[in-house]
């Protein structure tokens, strides 16, 4: 399993260096591999199996599941399905652009509090 965040993002960069030591502390044998990618990108992809996609615009916080207008797109197909394809190639070429972050941030107790602010009030 990959997860590609922003290297820079827009918003949350503290909460999304805590979650990434969330990620990266996970039991032995389920840590995903988390990459770093070079821009920014709005969307959240999620492809299981290259047969089920999700792509959207909403972020797993309080604010974006309850009060954003945010929206994501189910697709159920076949891996030779064009779109299908056309993604997981995208999603190839953005794993080769980024980078693997190794071991967790540290971070201080002011980021620490900017990353419960960053997932929770903004």
């Amino acid at each position: 399993m990959e997860v590609i965040l922003p290297k820079i993002p827009d918003t949350h960069l503290y909460a999304n260096m805590a979650t990434i030591n969330r990620l990266l502390d996970a039991e032995l044998g389920k840590v995903p591999r988390v990459l770093l990618y070079p821009h920014m990108s709005h969307a959240k992809v999620i492809m299981t199996d290259d047969r089920i996609v999700a792509i959207g615009s909403a972020n797993l916080t309080p604010r974006s599941m309850l009060t954003s207008k945010e929206i994501t797109l189910f697709v159920h197909g076949v891996s030779t399905a064009p779109f299908i394809k056309e993604l997981r190639e995208q999603l190839e070429t953005d794993i080769a652009l980024s980078e693997e972050v190794i071991r967790p941030f540290k971070l201080g107790p002011l980021a620490k509090v900017k990353a419960v602010v960053g997932k929770y009030v903004w």
